[in-house]
């Protein structure tokens, strides 16, 4: 990624991904794609399959 850009789906093995459980109730989310300059748009359900985040509950 370059600096300033943040992204869910990363290439590092040993990452762990959490997502708060709010995101499984969510039609369309928007999420950085790794650079600074550029958002993704996409179905909260297809993000978690390509992603396989932990889910919990981080916000109430």
């Amino acid at each position: 990624m370059e600096p300033g850009g943040a992204s869910p789906v990363c290439g590092v093995a040993d990452a762990v991904i959490v997502f708060d459980a709010a995101v499984t109730r969510m039609d369309i989310v928007y999420c950085g794609s790794g650079r600074a300059d550029r958002t993704v748009r996409m179905e909260a359900g297809r993000l978690i399959e390509v992603v396989n985040p932990r889910i919990e509950e981080l916000s109430s």
